[in-house]
């Protein structure tokens, strides 16, 4: 009897350390484990954008620099339409660096990349990449019921 219990111990033991723990996902860029999925979407929302996601043309550093020599130029001759264009070039690259990333955290980048996009909106309201990222960082804040940040 005492050699059937520890049998029936020693294959329960067996058995369950050969489980092996979580198991990969599969991807369509190979096999890949849970923990480097990152951080599952909870309550169906939209997940924060990480590093570099979305955007891989996002500049790797900031251009506030650059944003005010080219808003300088701007209010210098505000109908040369190339200077315009600068200027909203250089504060979309600028937000876009903000938003995908700054390796600031979310509660200084966020507002920064949001009054940028704001910006861009104002000296060309037709821009479409400007205002599906305003609406994007307003659902993230809605989805964690915080209010959208005043810029």
């Amino acid at each position: 009897m005492r050699f059937a219990v520890l049998l029936a111990a020693a294959l329960l033991v067996s058995s369950c350390s050969n489980a092996g723990g979580p198991k990969p996902i599969e991807t369509a860029s190979g096999p890949k484990s849970a923990a480097q999925s990152g951080p599952a979407q909870d309550k169906g929302g939209p997940a924060m954008p990480q590093s570099g996601a979305m955007s891989p043309d996002a500049p790797d550093q900031p251009l506030d620099e650059k944003v005010a020599e080219a808003r300088t130029a701007y209010e210098k001759n505000p109908t040369d339409a190339a200077a315009k264009k600068a200027l909203v070039d250089a504060t979309l690259q600028n937000a876009q660096f903000y938003m995908y990333k700054s390796p600031l955290p979310p509660n200084q980048k966020y507002p920064k990349a949001l009054k940028g996009y704001k910006d861009v909106l104002k000296l060309d309201p037709s821009n479409a990449q400007a205002s599906d990222s305003i609406a994007m960082i307003e659902s993230i804040y809605k989805s964690l019921g915080k209010p959208v940040p005043e810029v």
